[in-house]
């Protein structure tokens, strides 16, 4: 098993309840093995831990890599960072889709003549290789003119998987409907 493998099943042995490892990164140096850890918090509705989360995991998985360290599963020189995955992280799968469901997602996407289309969509649900999505009234999709205010409905895009680039939470929408209600 090589350093990576070692330490990730490590890391996730000690991660409390309600937190899964997001990512891993050990980049080998010159000097040291750099470690950065990000991490998922189930609970929070942006999948974002806070500082205290962080430092409290920083600390566990310190200690364990130490153990590591002596029984030789992992060099002695490292650098660890532990933080949040971040809100804008990428959304990967069907089940991080379904998850922050409830919240605006940014979809980058490929047309069917090729070009690259970016939409605020709402995720609905998938049928074999297709996503169902419904766009939301923001100011990203009207200045696109995609949505006007006084549409009433909103349209479902639907989206073949293998078109999809990425999806991203979308944290504009909060400071949006603040402007255009002040």
């Amino acid at each position: 098993m090589d350093h990576t493998e070692v330490i990730k099943a490590a890391i996730e042995q000690l991660l409390d309840p309600g937190f899964t490892l997001y990512n891993l990164e050990v980049i080998p140096g010159k000097r040291e093995f750099k470690i950065k850890v990000y991490l998922d918090k189930l609970e929070d509705p942006y999948g974002t831990p806070n500082i205290e989360d962080c430092v409290k995991h920083a600390r566990a998985i310190h200690l364990k890599l130490l153990d590591l360290v002596q029984s030789k599963n992992v060099p002695e020189d490292y650098s660890l960072e532990v933080s949040s995955a971040g809100a804008e992280r990428e959304l990967k799968t069907i089940a991080e889709w379904e998850r922050f469901r409830k919240l605006p997602l940014k979809v980058q996407y490929r047309k069917t003549d090729r070009t690259v289309q970016s939409l605020v969509l709402s995720y609905k649900d998938a049928n074999g290789n297709n996503t169902r999505w419904e766009m939301v009234d923001t100011k990203f999709n009207r200045d696109q003119g995609l949505l006007n205010k006084k549409q009433k409905t909103l349209e479902i895009v639907e989206i073949p998987m293998q078109e999809i680039r990425y999806v991203r939470i979308y944290l504009n929408y909060n400071s949006e409907a603040i402007k255009e209600r002040g």
